[in-house]
């Protein structure tokens, strides 16, 4: 009698067993994949008629672009708005690892594959799309029984959360626990509207003129486009238009010609600079009969001494023997 209670109570357990683990993996199953996309448009919410018109790409260690199975709106594994909230895209990160780790088993020792999260450019008029890219780095673990990677957990600019986007740290063990402390997971993609603006360049001449000038346009400093030329045929002046005013835009003389001062003027706004060319006189001649000529160097001083004093010893010898000839002539 013994016997047959301790055989139903161990089928009892048993059953118990089972269905805590055939529960546990129901409730697992049903976990709310919190990872999302939000989008906004100068720091506000996107409306109905941004559906559809914004798309990104995740994209895996080998450059492919990879996407959720259970993600039915996209094209081409792309991610797009195409819900009634035009401002939100569920990302379904645990699902798109789950089929990528599946399918792309990692190489032996791997602990780590780094994936990335990009706005691609829209087709809306006048807007620049965000230029951020997320880098999602996602831990892999090896199941010794099956020999088969899996995702374990990722990390996004420091922080820790599963792959269902819920925070997360690491215990002593590396055990995952759970971080109340955290916030869900969501990546955040600002675009922004373009405004446009001009820049107008001027040359002014001061004293002189030269035939032609070039002008340069920079981008935050970097050199835009080719150089213009300002000359007499456009009036010396050149305007650039439809440039994206969320940069800085100036200009300078590509060359300043030899001879000439370069002075720089801008209005208040930035959008007109003066180039002023200024011709630089000429250095002054002195009058003629004010130049000294310099001294002819003839050789060393004590050689001109020497034939000084040959030329008077000779002129003395002469002088003497003269002298004596006339006293001869003379008696």
């Amino acid at each position: 009698m013994n016997k047959g209670i301790r055989k139903i109570t161990v089928l009892l357990c048993t059953l118990m067993l089972i269905n805590i683990f055939v529960l546990g993996n129901v409730f697992a199953s049903y976990q709310i994949d919190e990872t999302k996309i939000k989008i906004t448009l100068d720091n506000a919410p996107l409306t109905n008629e941004h559906l559809g018109k914004f798309k990104f790409a995740l994209k895996a260690p080998d450059g492919t672009t990879v996407s959720a199975a259970i993600y039915p709106r996209g094209s081409n594994d792309l991610y797009v708005n195409t819900e009634s909230d035009a401002s939100t895209i569920g990302l379904f990160l645990s699902d798109a690892f789950d089929v990528y780790i599946r399918n792309n088993q990692p190489a032996p020792g791997t602990t780590y594959l780094d994936f990335t999260l990009e706005e691609l450019p829209t087709d809306l008029p006048n807007i620049k799309t965000d230029p951020k890219v997320y880098n999602i780095r996602l831990f892999v673990r090896l199941n010794e029984y099956n020999n088969i990677y899996y995702p374990s957990y990722i990390e996004v600019n420091g922080s820790l959360y599963d792959t269902f986007g819920a925070p997360i740290k690491l215990g002593p063990n590396g055990n995952i626990m759970t971080n109340s402390d955290g916030d869900p997971l969501f990546f955040l993609f600002n675009n922004t509207t373009i405004r446009y603006t001009s820049r107008t360049v001027n040359k002014v001449w001061k004293n002189g003129s030269e035939t032609s000038i070039q002008a340069q346009l920079y981008q935050d400093g970097l050199a835009y486009g080719a150089p213009v030329e300002l000359n007499a045929a456009n009036g010396w002046t050149y305007t650039w238009t439809n440039l994206d005013d969320s940069y800085s835009w100036t200009v300078k003389e590509f060359s300043v010609p030899a001879g000439y001062k370069l002075d720089v003027e801008t209005s208040v706004d930035g959008s007109v600079t003066t180039l002023t060319n200024t011709k630089l006189t000429s250095t002054s001649i002195p009058p003629a009969n004010t130049v000294k000529a310099s001294p002819v160097n003839t050789g060393d001083s004590s050689d001109a001494a020497a034939w000084f004093m040959m030329f008077s010893t000779s002129l003395l010898c002469i002088c003497f023997a003269v002298s004596i000839k006339l006293r001869k002539q003379t008696r």
